[in-house]
């Protein structure tokens, strides 16, 4: 690989996945030059090289995710101390490796931390407390499933003067801790509280203390009706919010509608509003331009009240709820400025589209996943919304003429979702024929082979992402995919039939590509040497073992010197041995 360039070095390897890339995502607050370190091993060699090249490269932003000995992220702290970090990322996605001692060292080295990600570890109350004492510049703070509890809560208050944004999903905060939160965070206008306990005193508190919020998360709460009664009380602000699965009827759903003047975003998936909580949304949010109600056992008749109000609502989720064709009726009459429109899972068939097809003249994004559609309701959707540029038709009942009505049908799509619809390899050769634009296109679980491969590396110039997983792609299919495809930047082959000589080809084939999945058991030990050929590849993952990483350390090596490649690759063999 060649880093010359490098500035960012992902190595997620509890994932299989070795990431290189280059500074694309710009983190907030001024961190430049991000160096970004995924589990890159347990041992001291691996760890002190791969930060010495971070030191070489001016690095301001490092994000490690975990676990690691704590022996070794004390280390880790030592490494980073002359960095001046204003980001700091140690999240972990398998186990908590952050604990108390960690912290105090985090916050004597790097005092002037502006953004702060610490989820998924062992913060605690005391870890809370030592933080707040400590770093006094932080703007965003994340110690989601950070175990801290009330007192943890109560703790933060006391210190983050410019706190902007604070996330602390799944922390086991009740009623208490809210109240301990409201003590501090002056500038507060971004929080997150999804998934702990707060009750209807909790958000009393809230309300009182933070009116200069602009979203709140309050998700999984089990606040109910008077739990949305209080939420409307106050925040004046408020401009996205969030209430998902929270046991809210139509009185919470009425008593919301009274305030929020400001809203933009409600999301109320996964609860029981009913029909009069739909009619208080539609006088209470006139200037609401998102609206969730997935999951809410919303019929017909609600949806007939639903399009009577919202004039300015361009995306609208109706996911799973039990919608017919007068409901869809009354969608396609209202909703003038509809952008994205959610119905998936609604046993929408053929007949239902031809009434879907009369609204919506700007719709862009639709999602009828897991339907009835079939190929006339293809071809009738063909005829309609010639503005679409994201389409997701995954699990229905799409066939040869189908497919022949999407190429024709949508010149603008750049996103197809055909996943789950038993698609064979002479499907593939009508959809190549089309579709100039498209630039992400889903194809998992169907019943493409070579011959679905070859045709797919013919067509499609501008495509950058390509889903293929738990198809039937063998060898002969890969070497032809790696032929095409010119400007592709991301493919999945997970779970297909590819050996080595279609893993290297996929590798060394595609001049732009990034990232390549295959979670292939067919590969064996020579996979190593793809790693030390490839020289544009960011990703590469596939679920070999020990020996991936020696070539993965290897492969390093060639862009920053034998050693760290060697140290890096022993600290990889260590984490799948």
């Amino acid at each position: 690989m060649n880093y010359t360039f490098l500035s960012s070095l992902v190595l997620a390897v509890c994932m299989h996945v070795l990431y290189a890339k280059a500074d694309q995502n710009q983190p907030p607050y001024n961190a430049v030059h991000p160096y970004e370190i995924y589990k890159f091993g347990k041992d001291d060699a691996s760890i002190e090289r791969s930060i010495r090249f971070a030191k070489e490269h001016n690095v301001a932003h490092i994000s490690y995710v975990g676990p690691i000995r704590p022996t070794y992220m004390a280390m880790l702290f030592n490494l980073l101390k002359d960095f001046k970090l204003k980001y700091l990322s140690l999240g972990c996605i398998d186990g908590g490796s952050v604990g108390n001692e960690d912290i105090e060292i985090l916050v004597s080295e790097f005092p002037n931390l502006q953004y702060l990600r610490l989820y998924h570890n062992k913060i605690g109350s005391k870890g809370a407390e030592t933080l707040a004492k400590k770093l006094k510049v932080v703007q965003h703070l994340n110690l989601g499933s950070g175990n801290i509890g009330d007192k943890g809560a109560e703790a933060l208050a006391n210190g983050f003067p410019k706190l902007q944004e604070l996330h602390l999903a799944s922390n086991k905060i009740g009623n208490k801790g809210a109240e301990g939160l409201v003590k501090g965070f002056p500038k507060l206008q971004y929080l997150d509280l999804d998934g702990n306990s707060i009750g209807n005193e909790g958000i009393k508190a809230l309300v009182n203390g933070f009116p200069n919020l602009h979203e709140l998360h309050l998700a999984s709460n089990k606040i109910g009706d008077k739990g949305a009664e209080v939420v409307a009380s106050g925040f004046p602000k408020l401009q996205r919010l969030y209430l998902a699965s929270n046991k809210i009827g139509h009185k919470g759903a009425e008593v919301l509608a009274s305030g929020f003047p400001k809203l933009q975003y409600l999301d109320l998936n996964g609860n029981s509003i009913g029909n009069k909580g739909i009619k208080a949304l539609v006088n209470g949010f006139p200037n609401l331009h998102e609206l969730h109600l997935a999951s809410n056992k919303i019929g017909d008749k609600d949806v007939k009240e639903l399009a009577k109000g919202f004039l300015e609502l361009q995306y609208l989720n109706l996911d799973g709820n039990k919608i017919g064709n007068e409901g869809i009726k009354a969608l396609a009459s209202g909703f003038q400025k509809l952008r994205k429109l959610h119905l998936a899972s609604h046993k929408i068939g053929d007949e239902t589209i031809k009434i879907l097809v009369n609204g919506f003249p700007y719709l862009q994004e639709l999602h009828l996943a897991s339907n009835n559609v079939g190929d006339k309701g293809v071809k009738v959707l063909s005829n309609g919304f010639p503005n679409l540029q994201r389409l997701h038709l995954k699990s229905n009942k799409i066939g040869n003429e189908g497919i022949k009505a999407l190429v024709s049908g949508f010149p603008k799509l750049q996103e197809l979702y055909l996943d789950g619809n038993n698609i064979g390899d002479e499907v593939i050769e009508i959809l190549v024929s089309g579709l100039p634009d498209l630039q992400e296109l889903h194809l998992a679980s169907n019943k493409i082979g070579n011959k679905g491969a070859e045709a797919l590396a013919s067509g499609f110039p501008k495509l950058r992402q390509l889903y293929l997983a738990s198809d039937k792609i063998g060898n002969e299919g890969a070497e032809a995919l790696a032929k095409g495809l010119p400007m592709l930047q991301q493919l999945r082959l997970k779970s297909n039939s590819i050996g080595y000589v279609g893993a290297k080809a996929l590798a060394k084939g595609f001049p732009n590509i990034q990232q390549l999945y295959l979670h292939s058991d067919g590969i064996p030990y020579e996979f190593v040497k793809i790693l030390e050929e490839t020289t544009h590849l960011q990703v590469l993952s596939n679920n070999e073992s020990k020996e991936i990483g020696k070539g993965i350390g290897r492969a390093i090596g060639k862009g920053v010197g034998k050693e760290i490649g060697k140290g890096i690759g022993r600290g990889i063999i260590n984490l799948f041995t």
